[in-house]
């Protein structure tokens, strides 16, 4: 860290999360966690049978980064596409005072869903229901007018593509126009996952986050130490690279570099990190606040991996954080 962080300016900083207006345009998932006790092998077959304790549901995806800028306190907007089917039902049934949730319901597209199994603390098997298919081009045009017409409102914009068939490359460029058009600062993710990379669709987004893996299918043998202006220069973007517990670094486009070293914490689920990180970064306004946003980020990534499942922590943690630092 190349600077004392004064917990006064990092207070501050949160405490105006709740006067923060946001735009999320990405995929839904549905995340299901069952959790159960192992009791023995099956007579027939090599597997393992399990006791069912529990079974939560909670949001992925866009919508994940959405419940953690809720519980960080801004006043989110989201557009998302889901299928007309049982978890989209479940979406239906969303609800917070500070989210306006804009549902684009497709009746041959079914909603993703990523089925978790734990057994013993154990992340033992998932299944994924997906549907990759691109959106068709008048849903596409139904969501350009729509943020056309809102995003003048908004303080910034975030595009969080799960490659799940919403955001196309067409999309995301009306969205990045739109943005400069109306001078609204975008911050970008996209996942790899198993698929190849698609970053340079959101060339040219004020900042795009990605992750060491992400790194090096833009850029083959990618070096944080040493590629990440030439990474920046070839997205045309800030760079916000996560290294896990590692820490993170920020790179400005045509400016400085940021480190900022991860808190150190006991992980039990990594899943939501990325999610968390993104949410608490963009609201903590790095251009002015280019370290203590890579600090902060770390903190509230850092408290996400503390807990299984996709259900952010608690704004309290992070406050209460903040106020034991030395």
């Amino acid at each position: 860290m190349g600077k004392v962080i004064n917990k006064n300016i990092l207070s501050q900083i949160v405490k105006e999360f709740g006067n923060k207006k946001v735009l999320v345009i990405g995929d839904s998932i549905l995340d299901i966690y069952v959790y159960g006790h192992a009791i023995g092998k099956s007579a027939e077959t090599p597997t393992i049978v399990a006791r069912e304790e529990k079974t939560e549901c909670s949001f992925g995806g866009a919508s994940c980064v959405v419940t953690n800028l809720l519980e960080l306190g801004a006043q989110v907007t989201f557009v998302s596409v889901i299928g007309e089917d049982l978890a989209g039902k479940y979406y239906d049934e969303w609800s917070h005072p500070k989210l306006n949730f804009h549902k684009i319901k497709i009746a041959n597209k079914c909603t993703t869903v990523k089925k978790r199994f734990w057994v013993d603390g154990y992340k033992l098997l998932q299944f994924d229901q997906i549907d990759n298919t691109e959106i068709e081009s008048q849903v596409e045009k139904e969501i350009i007018a729509y943020i056309e017409k809102n995003i003048s409102s908004f303080d910034l914009l975030l595009l969080v593509d799960y490659r799940h068939g919403m955001i196309s490359n067409f999309l995301a460029k009306s969205i990045n126009d739109l943005s400069f058009k109306f001078k609204v600062p975008v911050f970008a993710s996209s996942q790899v996952s198993q698929r190849e990379s698609n970053h340079l669709n959101y060339a040219g987004s004020d900042y795009i986050c990605l992750n060491l893996k992400e790194a090096n299918q833009v850029l083959q043998n990618f070096n944080p130490q040493q590629d990440l202006t030439k990474l920046s220069a070839l997205l045309n973007s800030s760079i916000c690279l996560t290294l896990g517990n590692q820490g993170a670094f920020l790179k400005e486009k045509n400016r400085e570099t940021f480190f900022v070293s991860s808190i150190k914490v006991e992980e039990v689920d990594p899943c939501s990190a990325g999610d968390s990180f993104l949410a608490s970064f963009s609201l903590s306004n790095p251009l002015s606040y280019p370290e203590e946003s890579l600090f902060l980020a770390n903190c509230w990534a850092g408290l996400s991996v503390t807990k299984k499942g996709t259900k952010p922590p608690l704004k309290s943690e992070l406050n209460e954080y903040i106020s034991n630092l030395k």
